[in-house]
């Protein structure tokens, strides 16, 4: 269980760098802090789960990118954020669905230009390269391939089994954050702030 304690320190570290690269050094550490009082974070550290290390390699992948994409367009830090996010995918494959929120940052960053970007091609490319021997292992051993992922988080198969009908199609989406409101309670609040806040910085900044 000590790996976990490291992995939950470099959690801490990588917000930190991210935050600080996004903003300034005080945002970083107000960053940190959150992480490390959050009681999903202490939660973790003492059980052996896939989440704490598919977040430091994911918080660190989003490290490069913003560093390599948003502020400085350097491609060594594009594609070791491509190497970082791939990692944290095949960690936990539930991060699949960070693919939303990235396309909409490549989308709110490129506007009309996205498809003709080479910064997006670039990643999306080495991202693939990496994660496709997983998909294809995953394939092998998980037949229902990307459909039980998809089956499992939207609550498709809560409709299968129970004959309720999901809410609007994505009841596991939603209960999933449901479930990060109430136990990370302010901090999930101040997220979605920030959320807000990013966006309508890269769409009108």
């Amino acid at each position: 269980r000590f790996t976990e304690v490291i992995f939950s320190l470099l959690v801490v570290y990588f917000t930190y760098l991210l935050g600080k690269e996004m903003f300034n050094k005080n945002v970083g550490l107000i960053a940190a802090f959150g992480v490390a009082a959050s009681r999903i974070n202490i939660f973790l550290t003492g059980r052996l789960l896939t989440e704490l290390p598919a977040t430091c390699f994911f918080t660190l992948g989003l490290y490069f990118l913003w560093k390599g994409y948003v502020n400085d367009k350097k491609y060594k830090f594009l594609v070791l954020g491509a190497v970082f996010i791939s990692l944290g995918i095949m960690t936990r494959f539930a991060l699949l669905m960070s693919l939303i929120p990235l396309s909409i940052l490549f989308i709110t960053t490129e506007g009309k230009k996205v498809f003709k970007s080479k910064y997006v091609w670039s990643f999306f490319i080495i991202f693939l390269i990496i994660l496709t021997p997983f998909l294809v292992l995953y394939k092998t051993h998980y037949p229902g391939g990307l459909g039980d992922f998809y089956k499992h988080y939207t609550g498709a198969r809560e409709k299968v089994e129970t004959g309720k009908r999901p809410f609007m199609g994505w009841s596991g989406v939603w209960q999933y954050f449901m479930n990060y409101l109430s136990n990370s309670g302010t901090l999930f609040v101040v997220f979605l702030i920030g959320l807000v806040y990013i966006l309508t910085d890269l769409i009108f900044g």
